[in-house]
């Protein structure tokens, strides 16, 4: 079934609903009448009971439209519309979920590799402290700017 197929069965399926609605709760003129009340400036205000500067505003005779009830293909899309959305309703939390835990996951990524980062940093300048040889100096400056970046990105 095609989107427009859905949004045409929709549209006929909201308003035959509409217009039984209509039929059943809509106004007669056996409601009562309905007045126009202006309190204040450009504040209009509809009611059944007249107020003080109350304008009778007049009824105008409903029309109905005869909706026929949906048929056996109709009912069957229809259905098949309602077990389509509540799938795709349980394959979207799904996805949800699968997001947060990847979210998770990689935000526990994220604390392993900032400690990480944060011991290698101690580690070489317990190291330098303690004295180093200038063929280590190259390597343990390398090295320190890979954590120092790993720390800028992690933590």
């Amino acid at each position: 079934m095609t989107q427009v197929d859905r949004l045409v069965l929709s549209t006929l399926t909201l308003s035959a609903l509409t217009l039984s609605a209509l039929t059943l709760f809509g106004w007669s003129s056996a409601d009562g009448a309905v007045y126009r009340c202006g309190h204040k400036p450009g504040v209009v205000l509809f009611s059944q009971f007249p107020c003080t500067d109350a304008e009778l505003v007049s009824e105008h005779p409903v029309s109905v439209i005869v909706m026929p009830a949906l048929d056996e293909s109709q009912r069957l899309m229809l259905s098949h519309i309602e077990r389509n959305s509540s799938s795709l309703e349980r394959a979207r939390q799904k996805r949800a979920k699968q997001r947060h835990r990847q979210r998770e996951k990689h935000r526990t990524n994220r604390s392993a590799l900032c400690g990480q980062a944060l011991r290698g940093i101690a580690d070489i300048r317990a190291v330098k402290r303690a004295g180093y040889s200038l063929s280590e100096s190259a390597a343990l400056d390398k090295r320190e700017a890979g954590l120092r970046q790993q720390q800028a990105q992690n933590c």
